[in-house]
């Protein structure tokens, strides 16, 4: 007998209730979801937590009265890290999908996202992974590399591995990759699996999202 599915929880915070409605309808039709709690505001969330339920992803928009989502998602990061927050947002610019991303959610949709889109982000975030279609990816590279104000958090990369991470956030495969660094392929490889293990991430779409959400993607 197969074991039931997982029903995870989840939270839509938008101040336009038909968009809500909308959400909520697209949501009921994957089993394994179910939304608990809608609001108009960061502040009716807060007020929400009183009740001591958790969710396990909150469906964030960015632009609302009283608290924008910025502001939200960083007061999630702050006192509930446990949440997986995924942005959506008719504000699909690069600027503000990076913003979004450095302050504390895992993953962005536009506004006019097809259903499929919306459950790939879902079971995305649920395994701890990012998830950022490829053209938002370019457009916040675009942003972060006009950010003169971001600097490269310190880890222990090596300048090679520093290299890589900036043409990782590029449309370029690991063989042309390979070329503009003046290696061979098998080294860019083990570049990108030197660093999956040191991040703890699995797929170049998430490695993209770390170099540009601290700083090495600049000055490309």
């Amino acid at each position: 007998m197969a074991s039931p599915k997982s029903i995870y929880q989840l939270i839509l915070i938008d101040d336009h209730a038909m968009f809500r409605k909308a959400l909520a309808n697209y949501i009921a039709a994957y089993d394994e979801f179910t939304v608990i709690f809608e609001a108009g505001s960061g502040k009716e969330l807060m007020q929400y937590f009183k009740t001591g339920k958790i969710p396990d992803i909150i469906l964030l928009d960015i632009k609302m009265p009283d608290m924008d989502g910025f502001a939200v998602a960083e007061w999630l990061k702050k006192n509930y890290p446990q949440i997986k927050v995924l942005a959506i947002s008719s504000d699909d610019d690069g600027v503000s999908i990076s913003k979004i991303i450095r302050s504390g959610a895992k993953g962005f949709l536009s506004k006019n996202l097809e259903p499929d889109d919306l459950y790939q982000a879902l079971k995305s975030l649920l395994k701890g992974n990012y998830y950022l279609p490829q053209t938002h990816l370019n457009d916040m590279v675009e942003a972060m590399h006009s950010n003169k104000d971001l600097a490269a958090t310190d880890y222990s990369f090596s300048q090679n591995e520093r290299e890589f991470l900036k043409w990782a956030c590029t449309d370029l495969s690991y063989k042309e990759i390979a070329e503009k660094m003046f290696v061979s392929a098998r080294t860019v490889e083990d570049y990108r699996d030197s660093l999956y293990k040191k991040l703890n991430v699995h797929s170049r779409q998430e490695l993209a999202i770390f170099a540009v959400k601290n700083g090495y993607a600049i000055n490309q």
